[in-house]
């Protein structure tokens, strides 16, 4: 933090006592934070020498990786930041309690279900990109005020005590005119949370505010634009005693938020696009809400502003501008607290409470495996998960499933097909998880379709490349400060693990499977629609690269979403060390695609102009699994035959179950009745139709896969 310009430059009258005007937070002292942070320091400020790489892979620093992993349990969260609490109209107001800060509501258990309304998109103020002639657009409106407040200040990235090695700057400083006792009411703002995002808050009106989110962790390149963050006392004491007096009475407090120092010179907000945002209390409510799209139309704009773009490492301006996004938001509930982020979120919590709900029920646990790939820079677990059909592989002593998956490989004819899959490799892009939820639930389902998959296929799947930037709130870097999708070309092992031991992996996996195809999933801020991105050769053209795309846009779920004329098959110039490029060209995989959902929508089709949520975008990872049945089982006869054989191999084995279960349940029917000195005489006179009815019950209670041989109800009845 030494040398660092930014808000906190000319704080010391509206911070408390003993603070430094140069805006550092002094943080706790974490053995755990210490060990990375320093280590992470180190590798900045030295260059990279081989020797300085065995350092950091030392027990010992490998024992602080483990410590960041215990502490990332999120029920207890020592918070450093300034939330405004040095102002006294503040201090009367508690600071807003984020689900994550409340161990009886963690966010882990945020409402997840999708609008049941379909949401439109509105066109903004702007809908053309910003050219360099509307810089001086608003520029009163975007020029420092007299009087700032700061309202909110970030201590450490998701709150987990961590500070970027990088030097950070922002569009402005605020000068010795920084006056705490601006204006009689204010937001209070907490990003202390897993995957959130603010660095400062300012109030600049009466309810107008400038925010300025924060650069990704240890990269200098910033890559602004993932915002996740919560507000609260949205409404003023005098709102909030009439809707007290009145609960009927409608309140709504409108509130304009500046987020002054975006990156990209184009986006999807001046297509239409929306911010998310979650209540609480709607949450909750009778009938509940999860997120829903926000913003009041005509007040979303995102355009060029006057701020110049400060470079990271000398602070010197870089001759482009930064932008900004603006919007304007209705609050409705008094006394509640809401979350407002880019897209839908999608936590690294989340993900781990999905898989184990999976792997926890018998239906879909029998169709996959999880191991662990490896761990991430930060000490996270970065899961394999392998879906087949393993049903051929019942031990019959035990009746588990899938002892070992070599019995598959020996048992196949050739080689068995395999197909990989990957995605958030950037943290920002959330679409690409709620793609591979869809993924998931569909591959793990008893429909026909799933199980003719996992009868033709393997599926090697990593849900989450990225877990480290995904748990920070990073928008594309991994917590080594590098974009991980340009690393694919010479992976170093110490410093992007995950992509090494997954391009290992899919190396070794030719040598067993026939690896056939390819798929990393991500999101795209300035395109509508979903596509594709393919490798083909200008010199040596491949036209079958296009035969899967197209039919994916003809699929039956993926014709609502895939946009064959956005598909593009061509290699641009940078592009060399992305994960399908590589895996194409140096790997052999001729079928090696990039799957990029828009964070908006669709600009045709029967959901024209309409967001796509959290269902849309888990049915887009649908089409892309069913579309493999299209592409390697075109004859619609020849599937339905393969599905009518499944169909009837499952049948033979539910009856051979259930005989098995009846013989067993008859043997211990006569046992009982055998201790109980009836004899086999008196279970032949008389007896038979009522034995015959009691090992029917016998046997259908036990056919829940716990195995033969239960006796429920007579054994205690007759003790």
């Amino acid at each position: 933090d030494k040398g660092r310009e930014g808000p906190g430059k000319g704080l010391s009258a509206g911070v408390k006592q003993g603070d430094s005007a140069s805006g550092k937070v002094s943080l706790p002292s974490s053995s755990s934070s210490t060990s990375l942070s320093a280590k992470l320091t180190r590798k900045s400020s030295s260059s990279p020498s081989r020797k300085s790489k065995s350092k950091s892979s030392s027990p010992k620093s490998r024992a602080s990786k483990a410590n960041v992993n215990q502490n990332f349990l999120f029920t207890k969260i020592k918070c450093t930041c300034n939330h405004g609490t040095a102002t006294p109209h503040l201090q009367s107001r508690p600071r807003p309690v984020h689900p994550l800060h409340d161990p009886k509501a963690p966010l882990r258990m945020l409402n997840q279900d999708a609008p049941l309304e379909l949401e439109m998109i509105h066109v903004g103020r702007q809908t053309e990109p910003q050219t360099d002639a509307m810089v001086d657009r608003d520029t009163d409106d975007q020029s420092p005020p007299e009087k700032l407040l700061l309202c909110y200040r970030s201590g450490s990235a998701a709150g987990l005590q961590i500070q970027s090695r990088e030097t950070t700057r922002f569009p402005y400083t605020v000068g010795e005119n920084y006056c705490p006792e601006s204006y009689p009411h204010s937001l209070s703002f907490d990003a202390c949370f897993e995957s959130g995002n603010l660095m400062y808050a300012f109030q600049r009106g009466p309810a107008e505010y400038d925010l300025f989110v924060r650069p990704d962790l240890h990269s200098a390149s910033g890559h602004m634009q993932w915002f996740y963050f919560a507000v609260a006392n949205t409404h003023t004491e005098k709102q909030e005693a009439q809707q007290e007096l009145n609960p009927n009475l409608s309140c709504v407090s409108r509130v304009k938020f500046n987020i002054v120092n975006m990156q990209k010179n184009d986006s999807l907000f001046n297509q239409g696009m929306r911010p998310v945002m979650y209540s609480k209390r709607d949450a909750t409510s009778e009938t509940p809400k999860g997120w829903v799209r926000c913003g009041v139309p005509g007040t979303i704009s995102y355009y060029q502003n006057k701020y110049k773009r400060l470079d990271m490492l000398t602070g010197a301006e870089s001759g482009s501008n930064y932008y900004t996004l603006s919007f304007s938001i209705d609050f409705h509930n008094c006394k509640d607290t809401y979350l407002l982020a880019h897209s839908y979120p999608y936590t690294y919590s989340d993900y781990k409470v999905h898989l184990s709900s999976l792997l926890s029920s018998p239906r879909t646990s029998r169709h996959m495996r999880k191991k662990l790939l490896c761990k991430s820079l930060g000490g996270h677990d970065c899961d394999l998960v392998t879906i087949a059909d393993f049903a051929s592989t019942e031990n019959k002593e035990t009746g588990a499933f899938g002892v070992e998956e070599s019995h598959i490989i020996s048992q196949a004819n050739g080689k068995r097909k395999c197909i990989a899959l990957s995605a958030r490799v950037h943290p920002g892009e959330v679409g690409a998880s709620h793609m591979m939820h869809g993924i998931l639930d569909f591959l793990t389902s008893e429909s026909e379709q799933a199980a003719l998959l996992r009868s033709i296929f393997v599926f090697k799947i990593v849900p989450m490349l990225n877990p480290d930037g995904v748990i920070f709130g990073n928008n594309r870097t991994s917590l080594a400060g590098v974009d991980l999708n340009r690393t694919w070309k010479r992976p170093v092992k110490s410093e992007h693990p995950t992509i090494w031991h997954w391009k290992a992996l899919i190396r070794d996996l030719k040598s067993t499977y026939d690896v056939v195809m390819f798929v990393d999933l991500h999101g795209h801020s300035r395109k509508m629609n979903t596509f594709m991105y393919g490798c083909d050769d200008k010199r040596k053209p491949k036209p079958t690269v296009r035969v899967f795309p197209k039919l994916l846009s003809w699929n039956q779920y993926g014709r609502k979403y895939v946009s064959f004329a956005d598909c593009n098959f061509q290699v641009k110039k940078g592009r060399d060390g992305t994960g399908r490029v590589v895996v194409s060209k140096e790997l052999g995989i001729q079928n090696a695609y990039t799957l990029e959902a828009t964070f908006c929508g669709a600009d045709f089709g029967p959901l024209k102009d309409v967001h796509f949520n959290q269902t849309h975008l888990a049915e887009s990872g649908r089409a892309l699994i069913d579309t493999l049945l299209d592409y390697y089982m075109p004859n619609p006869m020849q599937r339905e035959k393969a599905a009518n054989l499944l169909k009837q191999a499952s049948e033979r084995k539910a009856a051979r179950d259930r005989s098995e279960r009846m013989a067993a349940a008859r043997a211990a029917m006569q046992s009982v009745r055998a201790e109980q000195g009836l004899g086999k005489s008196t279970a032949g006179e008389g007896n038979g139709d009522s034995l015959e009815k009691e090992i029917e019950q016998a046997s259908q209670n036990g056919a829940g896969g716990q195995g033969g041989g239960t006796v429920p109800a007579h054994q205690q009845n007759s003790s």
